[in-house]
């Protein structure tokens, strides 16, 4: 029990060292299943492998990338976009008949810093190839490491260098007309004033405007692509968590009310929380936001020398005694830097000399001392410092935190004060904004945490759940209601997914629910942090038409509303805006300066055909009953305005060309991860 409580003592600290090496463990186990070079694809694209052994080895070095900061699910996204991504820009190299030569391989090297800044290919401070062939010739002769590590960064530079070629081939398929931008011109600054009539689709009750299954599936059928599923899981859960019982809680209670009596007398307090406290003295004083409790009040208010408590805070019984109070411990201020060029840390773009600098200063000074200045204004507009945008506000911060003279300034005057002072910044006019006392307390605390009892008995009933539930799987939540137990339904898993709600990093989950021979209606227990999951699967979504079913949340709305539409077109036809709006209940309302790229209507929301539409009316036109998204509309021109008309279309032609070339890379990957028939078997090993 001793060993026990020293553990529960430090929960934490093993919680993260725990972590990281079964993190370890997890990823050194996938990288030796078969070893580096074994068997097997983790994928397939348009028909290429993609090798296990050699995704693994990525793996491996991603892993040491990130330095234990990413789970291997994780990883194993990262890795596979970028072996994605390579298998499908090859091929469109290949489609294109893009290549790159050695000779062209060093020529991109000029353009990579870090080899063409590299002193060690460098003739006369100038990237030589001549000298970096003959550095690579030494590597593969003598350090075959280094040498390995060129042929993998060789790989990268030559795909990024056919990239380029790509890249510049998508960018001379692309031109944008005049005409084009006059269009957009137009679109963007045409204006257009209205008067509407908004007809809410609630006008129609949904019993009247109800969809069949019939419907839903026809309307799958019409649109096939918005109805694909990739491949999914349903589960539903129980999860029992090691929590501390009220037993538990009370021994806790009794311990630390044994404890009080020598944390209130003790004279070697130091100690005394060494050997009895989760938590060691704290000499530091903080600010009241700085103590880290919610009830930071109330240990100020029971006063210097008394304690409060117990309370309880994160997973812990605490008492808080308030040792001392420093009454203007803490500060705020602002200031306004005027630096000079060789001044630490000042702008490169600052080149006035150090009196230029003390005049400037003396100015700034003379105004922020003038009755009414606006002192977060003058920093805006003549500070050198970062906190220029903030108005100079440099927060709150306690004693020895800034630079020495700045520090006493500070600490040494009351608020309000403005004065100049120099440092080895530059010289700061300083305005003492705030100040706030500091606190010093002591706090007793212990964990409350589950007893071996109470351990066992929640691995007792885990267990017990798991195999009344097994011995019927279609009375799942109805031997968890008798058991008082809670189920929680996992909805539509991704085979990569990781995070399940309410549990938290469960990979082994996900992983069992894709297996194969994980069977619809099968139950397992999982060990969890501090607990135990038993999930149920409960159903297999397969890849393809999703169900009607399943997307009837998606098509009912869009079906009903359509109904609705053709009745309320129906009854409102041929009305004049005053007379639908009375009829409907409804005000006729106003719309000012609309255009066709921003079309939100006041109290109606985005509008786009609406709006449209209303271009293509004439000045005192009425509109017929039209679809919207929010209703049925009738709509009223009270003004149309053009803009006027550009001195040169050419600038903004180029600037919509440049725009479309930015994004033509992406929209065309995108397009081939689209087409691609991708096999991802990535979650039958990680």
């Amino acid at each position: 029990m001793a060993v026990l409580d020293k553990i529960r003592k430090r929960t934490t600290v093993l919680i993260v060292i725990i972590g990281l090496a079964l993190f370890s463990f997890v990823i050194s186990g996938i990288f030796t299943q078969t070893g580096a070079d074994g068997p097997g694809a983790v994928a397939e694209v348009n028909g290429t492998e993609i090798s296990l052994g050699e995704f693994r080895q990525k793996m491996e070095a991603a892993a040491q990338r990130a330095g234990g900061q990413a789970s291997s699910a994780q990883i194993a996204e990262q890795v596979w976009n970028a072996e994605l991504r390579k298998v499908l820009m090859e091929e469109a190299f290949d489609d294109l008949g893009i290549t790159i030569e050695g000779d062209q391989i060093i020529d991109f090297l000029a353009t990579v810093p870090a080899y063409a800044q590299a002193p060690e290919f460098q003739a006369d401070g100038v990237f030589d190839p001549s000298v970096f062939v003959a550095a690579v010739a030494q590597w593969k002769a003598n350090d075959p490491a280094r040498y390995q590590m060129w042929l993998q960064d060789e790989l990268a530079i030559s795909l990024s260098a056919k990239e380029q070629s790509y890249n510049s081939l998508l960018a001379g398929s692309i031109y944008t007309t005049v005409s084009d931008a006059q269009a957009a011109h137009q679109k963007a600054n045409a204006q257009v004033d209205l008067s509407f009539v908004q007809l809410p689709y609630t006008l129609i009750p949904d019993a009247e405007a109800e969809v069949s299954v019939d419907e839903i599936k026809a309307y799958m059928k019409k649109f096939p692509k918005r109805f694909e599923q990739k491949e999914a899981r349903t589960l539903r859960a129980v999860y029992i968590q090691e929590l501390p019982s009220a037993a538990d809680e009370a021994v806790v209670e009794q311990e630390m009310s044994a404890l009080v009596e020598g944390f209130n007398s003790t004279e070697d307090l130091g100690a005394f929380l060494a050997a009895n406290s989760e938590q060691a003295l704290d000499t530091a004083y903080y600010s009241k936001d700085n103590l880290n409790t919610s009830f930071g009040n109330q240990i100020i208010a029971t006063g210097v020398g008394q304690t409060f408590g117990p309370y309880r805070e994160n997973g812990q019984l605490k008492y808080s005694k308030l040792l001392g109070v420093k009454p203007n411990g803490w500060a705020r201020a602002s200031h306004v830097l005027i630096g000079w060029s060789g001044a630490e840390r000042i702008r490169p773009d600052v080149t006035r000399n150090q009196e230029e600098a003390r005049v400037r200063a003396l100015e700034v000074l003379a105004k922020a001392q003038a009755p009414g200045a606006d002192f977060a204004a003058l920093a805006r507009e003549f500070s050198d410092g970062p906190t220029a945008q903030n108005g100079g506000d440099l927060g709150y911060f306690g004693p020895g935190e800034m630079t020495p003279k700045f520090n006493d300034f500070v600490f040494g005057k009351s608020v309000g004060a403005i004065e100049m002072i120099e440092t080895e910044f530059g010289y700061h006019v300083v305005k003492v904004e705030q100040k706030q006392p500091s606190y010093q307390v002591a706090n007793l605390t212990k964990y409350i945490a589950p007893s071996e009892q109470t351990i066992n008995e929640l691995f007792t009933k885990a267990a017990a759940f798991e195999m009344e539930a097994t011995k019927d799987p279609l009375k799942f939540e109805e031997v968890a209601k008798a058991q008082n137990l809670s189920v929680f339904p996992i909805n539509k898993l991704s085979s990569m997914d990781e995070n399940l709600p309410g549990i938290g990093l469960q990979r082994g989950i996900v992983q069992w629910s894709f297996l194969p021979e994980t069977k619809v209606g099968e139950i397992k227990k999982f060990n969890v942090a501090n607990g135990y999951v038993i999930v149920q699967l409960v159903t297999k979504l397969n890849k393809g038409m999703m169900d009607a079913a399943d997307a009837a949340l998606t098509v009912i709305p869009v079906l009903r509303n359509e109904k609705k539409a053709a009745a309320l077109k129906a009854q409102y036809q041929g009305l004049t805006l005053e007379a639908a709006a009375a009829k409907a209940g409804v005000a006729v309302q106003q719309a000012t300066a609309m255009t066709a790229q921003s079309p939100v209507l006041p109290g109606a929301g985005r509008e786009p055909f609406v709006v449209g539409y209303a271009f293509s009316l004439e000045g005192g036109a009425t509109s017929a009953p039209l679809k919207g998204n929010s209703g049925v509309f009738l709509v009223q021109v009270n003004q149309k305005r053009s803009p006027e008309a550009l001195a040169d279309y050419k600038v903004l032609a180029r600037s919509q060309n440049a725009g479309q070339i930015n994004l033509a890379p992406y929209r065309a990957y995108s397009a081939r991860v689209n087409a691609a028939k991708i096999e991802d078997n990535r979650f039958l090993f990680y």
